[in-house]
C-alpha cells in the first residue's frame, strides 16, 4: 500500500503499534548451524492496518451511601447523602450512551436497518429486538431535539441557504406501504466551515413546507426551481445551473437539423 494514501486515510490520532520481526536465538542456516547474531539497524519497515472487532461490555454503576459523622456529633442527626449515577438519555434503561449513538449511526450513516441491526448485536450475543431498537431510535430523537432547534436557528443565520426535496417511501402503522408520496425536505448552508444539514420530514410537497421551515429567511436560497420555494417571499432566489442545462440539452435534443445549425444553443 502506499504510505502516502495510507497516511491520509488514517487519523493521525490512530494508534501506530510497533510490532519487531527479530531472529530468534534458536534460528539456524543452511548449513544447519546455530547462528550467533548481532543487531546492526531496521532493514526496512511496512506499515498494515489492522481491524479489531467491536465488542459489547456490561459496566455495574455502583452508588454508595455516605453519613456525616461531624453532624451527628453537632446535631445528633446523621445526614446521609450519596453519589450519583452516570447521567444518559434514558435513565431507567441499560443502553449507554455510546451505544445509542452507534445504532443512531450504523442506520442512518450506514443505511443499516434495524432488522439487520438485531443480527449484528446478536453475533456479539446481545439480545436486542428490532422493537428495542426503534424505541430507542425515537425517544433518541425526542432527547436530541433541543440540538436540531439550535442547529436550524444557525442554519436561518447564515446568508446561503442549498433547498431541495425528494419522495420517500413510508410503512403505515399496518405494515403497509403508504398510498400517497411523502416528502424529505432538506436544507443545508453552502459553507465548508461548520456546516448545517438538515432534514424535516413532511407529507406532502405543499409550499407551505419550506415556508414554514425558512420563516422569514431574507438571505439566498439555491433550488432546482420548483416553484413550491417561492413561498419563502424575503429570501432572494438563485436556480441551479445543472438543471438550467438540462432544459437547453432537450431543446438541442428536440431540434431537427435545419434548425440546430441554427440555434444559438
Amino acid at each position: 500500500m502506499n504510505k502516502e494514501i495510507l497516511t491520509n486515510e488514517l487519523d493521525e490520532n490512530t494508534k501506530l503499534l510497533i510490532s519487531k520481526v527479530e531472529l530468534m536465538e534458536e534460528a539456524i542456516d543452511k548449513k544447519n548451524k546455530q547462528l550467533s547474531s548481532v543487531e546492526i539497524g531496521v532493514k526496512s519497515t511496512k506499515e498494515i492496518i489492522k481491524y479489531i472487532p467491536a465488542k459489547l461490555i456490561v459496566e455495574e454503576h455502583v452508588i454508595y451511601s455516605y453519613a456525616c459523622k461531624s453532624c451527628e456529633k453537632e446535631t445528633g442527626e446523621s445526614n446521609i447523602g450519596s453519589t450519583q449515577m452516570a447521567q444518559t438519555i434514558f435513565y431507567n434503561s441499560m443502553a449507554s450512551n455510546e451505544l445509542i449513538a452507534h445504532t443512531l449511526i450504523l442506520k442512518y450513516q450506514h443505511a443499516m436497518p434495524l432488522y439487520r441491526q438485531e443480527s449484528y448485536f446478536n453475533m456479539m450475543d446481545a439480545t436486542l429486538s428490532r422493537q428495542t431498537l426503534c424505541n430507542w431510535t425515537m425517544a433518541a430523537a425526542t432527547a436530541l431535539e433541543p440540538i436540531y432547534n439550535h442547529m436550524k436557528k444557525e442554519l436561518l443565520r447564515r446568508n446561503y441557504i442549498n433547498a431541495d426535496e425528494t419522495t420517500l417511501k413510508v410503512i403505515n402503522d399496518n405494515g403497509k406501504d403508504s398510498k400517497s408520496k411523502k416528502y424529505m425536505w432538506l436544507y443545508m448552508s453552502n459553507t465548508k466551515a461548520k456546516p448545517v444539514i438538515l432534514y424535516d420530514y413532511q407529507s406532502t410537497r405543499s409550499s407551505s413546507c419550506p415556508k414554514n421551515f425558512l420563516g422569514d429567511f431574507n438571505g439566498f436560497l439555491q433550488t432546482d426551481g420548483y416553484i413550491g420555494y417561492n413561498s419563502v417571499s424575503e429570501a432572494t432566489m438563485v436556480y441551479c445551473l445543472a438543471h438550467i442545462r438540462r432544459y437547453f440539452h432537450n431543446i438541442i435534443v428536440d431540434l431537427d437539423e435545419e434548425a440546430l445549425k441554427n440555434s444559438r444553443s
